[in-house]
């Protein structure tokens, strides 16, 4: 897809510049799966029908490894993308309502956005919510404006674009809320016009998946940066409205296919030897077999193992380990600890029943293995009975589908440690 992308867009999405350390960027997040590929291909299929379904693709099928998912972008700022646009709202709850109607005396009918708001093509101003992350003071970002972006055609003489054309742009702090990339105070814009890209209509990026990535990301951000906290009320809108339908069939098909991969995880690590991992060095934390090994609640939090009469294989906390434990312990919903409320060197990162620890001498109870996006087949069984559910508000609707597309946070796992990780936005020139 890299080649195809480089021969519809030739230029990195943000600066202009036409360099080999360019890739694709996805907007959602593609389905890969080593396992059970049969089921996860039918996952994938269902989520493309029910985003088509949705008009993720302007009425034209939406696939998450074709050129409407994905945007061309410089290796540096691949991780550091967010699109949103505006005024859409209304429009969009406008079209919701003619639907609904259509559906009520058609249960076929399909979403229908024709007006110029949905269509291509669009500019787009930058937006940067970390400025001095992005661009230590004093430094500047070389790009060419969106006019002087063209492509080069097949049979025409590739000509470069002359030194004069590269501005310098800065970031604009004057409003705090919305500091734009800026050049003698003109904004940067970009846009896929057909000089600047190669693109058919069906191949321009997605409107709706820029929005629904950006509302995901913001809403990790939420409380941590001044920009997203005045954004995301605003963007949260626009994905109640996105993920609105009068029918319940796209959806419940995909509740059903990613059900089936939850029960085939479960059924195959039923039969398979557990591997447990040492929480602090990812590796195995003994050759010891897993039912011999009792937990023990002293205040070291040491490891014990039947009939070994010693404390022998207990692995010495460095500060590299402390180090691993802090950034489990963010990105694990919880890590079982000893009675002295210290992580347990000896605890897996699955979870373990309260009544494994109640008696030494009991053989260990076998946790339930997480099975998909960081759930148990029961949790997840309850996520996607939430989202299949009936009766629901726009905003419980909209929660749904997010956990459809992002697991049960219905987000990235964004810490605010991790801010540059998500420096830039994008925010729609209408």
């Amino acid at each position: 897809m890299n080649r195809r992308l480089l021969k519809l867009d030739q230029r990195d999405f943000i600066t202009g510049s036409a360099t080999v350390g360019v890739q694709a960027a996805h907007l959602l997040n593609a389905i890969r799966a080593r396992k059970h590929r049969g089921k996860m291909k039918k996952v994938k299929e269902e989520m493309e029908a029910w985003l088509t379904e949705l008009w993720f693709n302007r009425g034209s099928l939406f696939e998450l490894d074709k050129p409407a998912n994905l945007i061309l972008v410089r290796n540096d700022f691949h991780t550091l993308l967010d699109l949103i646009i505006f005024a859409l709202t209304q429009q969009l709850e406008a079209d919701n309502k003619k639907w609904d109607e259509r559906a009520s005396q058609d249960p076929k009918a399909r979403r229908n956005l024709t007006a110029p708001i949905y269509t291509h093509p669009h500019r787009w101003s930058i937006l940067v919510l970390h400025p001095a992350k992005f661009l230590p003071k004093g430094e500047k970002l070389y790009a060419l404006p969106c006019e002087k972006r063209t492509i080069h055609r097949s049979g025409q003489q590739y000509t470069p674009p002359p030194g004069d054309d590269w501005k310098g742009y800065t970031v604009d702090n004057r409003n705090e809320a919305f500091p734009l990339l800026v050049h003698n105070d003109i904004p940067l814009e970009v846009s896929f016009e057909s000089r600047c890209s190669a693109r058919k209509e069906e191949e321009m990026p997605s409107l709706f998946a820029m929005i629904v990535v950006l509302y995901a990301k913001l809403k990790a951000l939420d409380g941590h940066n001044y920009s997203s906290i005045l954004l995301l009320p605003l963007v949260q809108k626009m994905v109640q409205q996105i993920f609105h339908s009068p029918h319940a069939n796209a959806k419940d098909r995909l509740v059903a296919a990613i059900s089936d991969v939850a029960m085939a995880k479960k059924e195959a690590s039923a039969t398979a030897e557990p591997k447990r991992k040492n929480p602090f060095t990812g590796k195995p934390s003994s050759t010891t077999s897993p039912s011999a090994r009792v937990h023990d609640h002293s205040p070291s939090g040491s490891r014990q193992y039947a009939g070994s009469g010693d404390n022998s294989n207990h692995d010495a906390a460095s500060s590299e380990d402390d180090s691993r434990a802090k950034q489990l312990q963010c990105d694990n919903a919880y890590l079982p600890t000893t009675s002295t409320g210290q992580m347990s060197p000896s605890s897996s990162l699955l979870r373990v029943p309260v009544g494994g620890y109640d008696d030494p001498a009991a053989p260990p109870i076998r946790p339930e293995e997480v099975v998909m996006n960081g759930l148990t087949a029961t949790e997840l069984k309850t996520v996607l009975a939430q989202a299949a559910a009936p009766g629901r508000t726009k905003a419980q609707e909209a929660d749904a589908a997010m956990m459809l597309l992002f697991g049960p946070h219905g987000t990235f796992h964004c810490r605010p440690q991790c801010l540059s990780h998500t420096r830039l936005r994008f925010v729609l020139g209408l």
